[in-house]
């Protein structure tokens, strides 16, 4: 899914230790998944590849920043550089099949806007260019680079060095495989499972779109889909083909998240940004929504229940169900791994309550 800004606080080590290092840890989350869809949330982050500061400031709007004293072997060959490939293409269809994993990311990690992500389009020897406008950035503001995530950093692509997680079922067709279904950029839910190599299909198998599998014939083989982005800071929705189960969210846990941007023609989903469980009170979020009295005016959160969506806003003084204003939802709990989807009025930046590795 693309998504314009995320806002997490995060590290940066060529630089002094900085205080947005002091809350990071290493995880590894149980999430619970049924047969029933559940929202997951993709709030731990990959290794970093970059820690470094801009040199000068960044008027609003702009799309490039430069990075201070970018050492020799950023960007541009194919041995012992930090940044060796050019971001992967996700124009029209490659959206949904991606040729490479190289999906890169900024994390903004000092100034006003502490933890301000955004994917980056392009590189040259001592700049980066992101997706859509940057805000005001001051000169010597630091930050991270990483790749983002994909289906197959969450879960392997089943090569011998990033073998499927022994968890995810995997089936000759969707209907007793595992369900990974991802918002894309035009705000259309695509369903993914890893579809085996079965006798009698052509195909090796691996990430499948759901309406393009591998199938009998030599002209109907499926499309890698290993390396669609599942962004930082959003999630996707699960189902279990296998039970009741655990799945599990790898990576890097920043210990402050403080916004997201809203595009109000799409939706977003949302992860719960702390290792444990909330509630919608506690996200913090109210203050930043569009409240109304009435639903159909205001910003709607929506949470999965039993498989299906119950959707609540904020009427100034509480979150309360849209199909029934007297029913609060304070304290609906978003569990720990878990994820919202937010559907707007207009596009803004959504504000979390600090977060931290105890809460």
């Amino acid at each position: 899914m693309k998504i314009r800004n995320l806002v997490l606080a995060l590290t940066a080590a060529v630089l002094p230790l900085q205080a947005a290092q002091v809350g990071t840890t290493q995880l590894s989350l149980p999430v619970a998944v049924s047969a029933t869809n559940k929202f997951v949330g993709s709030f731990l982050a990959r290794k970093a590849l970059m820690y470094g500061q801009t040199s000068g400031s960044v008027a609003s709007n702009s799309s490039t920043f430069t990075i201070y004293g970018a050492p020799t072997n950023f960007y541009g060959g194919t041995t012992n550089f930090i940044i060796s490939a050019a971001p992967v293409s996700e124009v029209g269809n490659n959206e949904l099949a991606p040729a490479s994993d190289n999906h890169y990311i900024v994390e903004f990690t000092s100034g006003p806007y502490v933890g301000l992500i955004k994917q980056i389009t392009s590189f040259t020897t001592n700049t980066a260019t992101v997706l859509g406008n940057l805000p005001p950035i001051g000169d010597g503001t630091q930050f991270t680079i990483r790749k983002d995530h994909t289906l197959g950093s969450l879960f392997g692509d089943g090569t011998t060095n990033n073998p499927l997680a022994p968890y995810i079922a995997q089936a000759a067709s969707i209907t007793t495989a595992d369900i990974v279904s991802v918002l894309s950029s035009s705000g259309v839910w695509n369903q993914y499972f890893y579809q085996t190599n079965t006798l009698g299909r052509d195909g090796s198998g691996g990430w499948r779109l759901a309406t393009n599998p591998d199938n009998r014939g030599a002209t109907t083989l499926g499309t890698n889909r290993a390396h669609v982005r599942v962004s930082l800071g959003t999630g996707f929705a699960f189902k279990s083909g296998s039970g009741s189960k655990n799945i599990f969210l790898n990576g890097e846990y920043r210990g402050t998240r403080e916004r997201v941007t809203l595009d109000s023609s799409k939706g977003v989903v949302i992860a719960n940004p702390y290792p444990v469980a909330t509630t919608l009170a506690d996200l913090g979020i109210a203050t930043s929504l569009k409240t109304n009295s009435v639903a159909g005016f205001a910003d709607r959160v929506n949470v999965l229940e039993g498989g299906k969506y119950v959707q609540f806003y904020n009427n100034g003084t509480g979150f309360v169900n849209s199909t029934n204003s007297t029913t609060s939802g304070n304290g609906v709990v978003i569990p720990s791994g878990g994820a919202v989807v937010i559907t707007g009025q207009t596009n803004r930046e959504i504000v979390f309550a600090p977060q931290y590795l105890a809460k």
